[in-house]
């Protein structure tokens, strides 16, 4: 809870595609007067909201660079 009573916010939810587990997280910052009776709060009231996909997976495994990169990257100056 921030001085002026507004709440910060995290979320998260995994879901598979393509046999990837791929993990999705929302933070943010919201008003406790925009949270229904339900505890619900309608996107559009969220304050600085941050989106994150993350991955598990063979997918996300060769999205990275490989080990001739890396190496290259820690020796050449350039």
């Amino acid at each position: 809870m921030f001085p002026n009573g507004n709440l910060r916010i995290e979320g998260g939810k995994t879901v598979t595609v393509n046999r990837e587990e791929q993990i999705i997280v929302l933070t943010g910052i919201v008003r406790p007067n925009d949270i229904s009776s339900s505890n619900v709060i309608h996107s559009k009231y969220v304050l600085d909201a941050k989106i994150a996909y993350t991955g598990k997976g063979v997918i996300s495994d060769k999205q990275g660079p490989g080990w001739m990169t890396r190496i290259l990257d820690n020796v050449w100056p350039f």
